[in-house]
């Protein structure tokens, strides 16, 4: 029997045998290769250590797919608007980070060469120490000791030597606007956005978004909005003067907001499906449009950055009809099974 990854395999009969037992099944098989682009799996923005405040917060990345990805074109960003005129700030000899709203805010280039494995894990912190200090007892040691050995990035400048830092987002020196070592994350409602730009186009391109707490229904709003922000387009480094256009970008209401979590507790993603996201016609590096998805049924989970159960498909066995008309005078009962497939690929199932 297959079971599609967006559906449902249906079909079991059983003897009756007096009490039925309805379970959760996790797939013993391990990881398997199941999604197209990576995704914050994790954002730790209210840490327990009150003292650490901002320096401990962190954003755990995943990689889905079948293929090491090199990291050295990916952007990091809390700002829904600035972060589409990446290519303006490399470009224009005027271009520079002050559109930035507050000094709170960043936009953050991963390291030269990083690569992250098929099925691995980047958790990037604001300060490599005070992050170990609070979740790794000091020690990066334990922290690589995970499974999957994840690899851990710092905003910090004067942080940590033998943690790699993450790099400003302009090439020229225009940057000092914005604090170059900050991963300051708003407790009451933020957004993060994973992009890529090539350093050639016009346009940067979204890999993953989440926001969270009252991010969407401020006012106004920090939703994800390229078309309607730069209406007349963006011109950057490519060989001709015209500006290119954003896809319209969808957005998410109010309700789509992941949760407010307990302090010391993350956002967790739970599932690689994006729930309610449309998947063409986006400005999202596979066609998505990376603002749509539903974030409401992410976790509010323990804090466990530099791991995650992604990947690991599930099957999730439910009870959805019983037929007890013959077990009174001791015959049968029939009982259908609806068995749910929370991966992305098909998984076939041999022995029913």
């Amino acid at each position: 029997m297959t079971i599609r990854s967006d559906g449902k395999g249906r079909g079991a009969r059983g003897r009756w045998l007096g009490a039925l037992v309805v379970c959760a099944l996790a797939a013993p098989f391990g990881w398997a290769a199941q999604g197209e682009h990576l995704v914050i799996s994790e954002v730790g923005y209210d840490t327990a250590n009150e003292g650490a405040g901002a320096s401990s917060e962190f954003v755990e990345i995943f990689n889905p797919t079948d293929h090491a990805i090199d990291l050295s074109n990916y952007y990091l960003s809390d700002d829904p608007r600035s972060y589409a005129l990446v290519s303006d700030f490399n470009y224009s000899t005027t271009g520079n980070l002050v559109l930035l709203p507050t000094n709170s805010d960043f936009i953050h280039r991963f390291p030269d060469g990083l690569t992250i494995p098929s099925g691995g894990v980047v958790v990037v912190c604001a300060d490599a120490q005070t992050f170990l200090d609070e979740f790794f007892g000091g020690s990066l040691t334990a922290f690589h000791a995970q499974q999957g050995y994840p690899q851990l990035v710092q905003c910090n400048r004067n942080g940590l030597a033998s943690v790699p830092r993450m790099r400003p987002a302009a090439t020229n020196n225009s940057q000092t606007s914005n604090p170059l070592d900050g991963l300051s994350l708003t407790n009451s409602g933020e957004v993060v956005i994973l992009f890529h730009w090539d350093q050639s186009s016009d346009l940067v391109q979204d890999v993953d978004v989440v926001a969270w707490g009252s991010a969407l229904s401020q006012s106004p709003p920090l939703n994800v909005d390229k078309d309607t922000d730069f209406g007349g387009g963006v011109d950057g480094p490519d060989p001709d003067a015209n500006a290119s256009m954003y896809q319209p970008d969808a957005g998410a209401p109010a309700s789509y907001a992941a949760p407010r979590v307990r302090q010391g507790n993350s956002i967790v993603r739970l599932r690689l499906i994006e729930s309610q996201e449309v998947t063409s016609g986006g400005n999202g590096i596979t066609g998505h449009d990376e603002s749509s998805e539903d974030w409401s049924v992410f976790g509010d989970e323990a804090a466990s950055p530099g791991t995650t159960t992604l990947g690991v498909p599930e099957l999730h066995v439910l009870a959805t009809q019983l037929d007890f008309g013959r077990v009174a005078v001791g015959g049968e009962a029939s009982v259908e099974l609806a068995i749910e497939n929370t991966g992305l690929r098909d998984l076939v199932v041999r022995g029913w």
